[in-house]
Order: structure tokens, then C-alpha cells, then sequence
């Protein structure tokens, strides 16, 4: 039952007008969803299952799908919802992110907006500073002197618990040698033992 005029085909489509001139509803199929027509300050609003339509032309509560969108259009807009969960079309701000990069170099920023290299460098499974040469199987690789104000924690050998340990400047003191263990140290394929000694 429809309270009001119904106006058939004049060439234009056809026209339901309520009779009160101030709100229409149209059901879906055994009354799921529905869509909601009013009028305020004389201007028409839509809602798809939702009768809060103060805020846009068109309110819909649910998922909005879009088959096609224009894309002739060469101006760079972008969709944004503003506070009152309405959507608008702004200008895609100026500025942004810019700059180049090198494949496979960490970047950096080398301005407020700008990216450029670092000098880390990842071959795919472990990571060299300073330098792109890869000096065998070692996960981080320095070329240069490094600087810690802590300590270094290694992994244990055959089983061994993992330690903590710091190398320092040469200090002159009375020691007294540990005969028992020492550490070994390889550099460049040399092993070196170095005694353990007491500080007395």
C-alpha cells in the first residue's frame, strides 16, 4: 500500500511522491533493507538502511561496492572520510615522500622528505657496512673499526654457554696466569691462543 500519488511513465520514468512530502521508504523483498527519502532545509537525502541522512545526500550503512569508476580523468584526487563518516574528493596533497635509491641498499633519509642510500647493504642473507664485498659466511660484516660502550655476547662453541665479552685498551697490571683454559681467537685464517690471567 502506497499513502500518496504514484505517477506512471511520461516519458521520463515513473514517480513515487509521499504524501506528506517529507520521508519515503522503499522495502526490499521480504523486508530486508530498505531505502530511506527525506528532505531537510529543502534539500533531498538518501539512506540505504539508515534513516541518519543529515549529514549527505547519500548515507549507507554497509559495504559499498564500485563496478567501474571513471579513470579519464588526469587530476590526482583521493577519497577521504571527514568526522562525520561522510566521503569527499580532495586534491592528493603536494609533496610527499621523493628521492632514488640503489637496489639492495638500506635506506635513509637524507632529508625531512627525502630518501637516499645508507651504507648498509643487504646481499639477501646478511648485512655489510660500508662495504659490498662479502667476506664469507657471517651475517654482519664491518668494514671499518667498530665502537661499543658494552659488551659483545657470542654464541657457545661445541655446547659451550654463550658469554659475554669486551675488548679494551692494553692496561698495565700484576697478573697472575691461568694454566688450565685459554681462548682461541682466528684472524684472517690464523688461530691464536690467548691466556687467561688474574688480576691480583
Amino acid at each position: 500500500m502506497i499513502a500518496g500519488t504514484v505517477f506512471g511513465s511520461d516519458g521520463n520514468g515513473q514517480t513515487i511522491k509521499p504524501s506528506n512530502s517529507t520521508a519515503l521508504t522503499i522495502y526490499g523483498q521480504s523486508d530486508i533493507g530498505y531505502i530511506y527519502g527525506a528532505a531537510f532545509s529543502s534539500t533531498g537525502r538518501w539512506g540505504i538502511n539508515t534513516i541518519n541522512t543529515a549529514d549527505a545526500i547519500l548515507s549507507i550503512n554497509g559495504d559499498v561496492k564500485i563496478v567501474t569508476i571513471d579513470s579519464t580523468s588526469t587530476a590526482r584526487n583521493m577519497l577521504y572520510q571527514d568526522a562525520n563518516g561522510v566521503i569527499k574528493k580532495s586534491a592528493v596533497p603536494s609533496g610527499g615522500v621523493s628521492g632514488s635509491g640503489t637496489t639492495s641498499y638500506l635506506p635513509k633519509w637524507s632529508s625531512s622528505t627525502g630518501l637516499g642510500n645508507s651504507s648498509a647493504y643487504d646481499n639477501g642473507g646478511e648485512i655489510l657496512i660500508s662495504t659490498t664485498e662479502d667476506a664469507g659466511d657471517y651475517k654482519l660484516q664491518v668494514a671499518g673499526a667498530i665502537y661499543t660502550t658494552s659488551t659483545i655476547t657470542t654464541g657457545g662453541v661445541n655446547g659451550e654457554t654463550q658469554k659475554p665479552w669486551k675488548l679494551g685498551s692494553r692496561k698495565a697490571a700484576t697478573v697472575a696466569l691461568d694454566a688450565t683454559q685459554y681462548i682461541e681467537v682466528e684472524v684472517n685464517g690464523v688461530l691464536y691462543n690467548i691466556a687467561l690471567v688474574t688480576i691480583l
